[in-house]
């Protein structure tokens, strides 16, 4: 079953997305793209003994479409902050595993801010972010189950797309909050200046 915190982030990004952007065609993109995943998000297929979830798939494949794009140095060095990204998400799924007691004092989705935060530091531009933070996870999630193999052979559970939903909505929340202070700032600079 899939969290209700990926439904929700994902139709709060549609809504936003349908009613709160400009029409252009990067808009019809995201919004047919979000209400692909919001669809699609509770079907797995069998592939061996694994689960694997078809939004879980094609999201793999976007971000890797994605990678093969760059130059190859550029590629090359978000493959290592993949990588890390990677590596973190499992670490942190384990260390959930070795103590759940930690959810009576820290919500789970704290992890989620803590390693977009770090995704953030490492990543410039928000395209980047975006296919890092997604491959990241995903690759994380296939990492995880492939070290715990006969317990965990789901790709695209619950808590994969609860981590890249809230990775997803704090990328997307900070560009946007970013971009609105440049512009508040442009507008005062102007002001200012007209006054002189």
């Amino acid at each position: 079953m899939i969290s209700p915190i990926f439904y929700w982030l994902l139709w709060g990004m549609w809504v936003t997305a349908a009613f709160l952007m400009k029409k252009s065609r990067l808009r019809s993109q995201l919004i047919f793209s979000l209400l692909i995943l919001i669809s699609l998000a509770g079907y797995f297929i069998n592939i061996y003994t694994f689960k694997v979830n078809i939004v879980w798939m094609a999201l793999i494949i976007w971000g890797y479409s994605f990678y093969i794009r760059l130059p190859f140095f550029n590629g090359l060095k978000l493959m290592f902050s993949n990588l890390t990204i990677t590596v973190c998400y499992v670490l942190i799924r384990i260390y959930w595993l070795m103590d759940p007691a930690i959810f009576l004092v820290i919500d789970q989705w704290v992890f989620s801010l803590c390693l977009t935060g770090l995704l953030m530091a490492i990543v410039n531009s928000t395209k980047l972010r975006l296919s890092t933070a997604v491959l990241g996870i995903c690759q994380g999630d296939l990492l995880y189950s492939l070290i715990f193999y006969p317990y965990e052979n789901a790709l695209g559970d619950s808590d994969c797309f609860s981590t890249l939903a809230v990775s997803l909505f704090v990328i997307i929340s900070w560009t946007y909050l970013r971009n609105l202070t440049e512009k508040a700032q442009t507008s005062l600079i102007k002001q200012f200046n007209h006054r002189l």
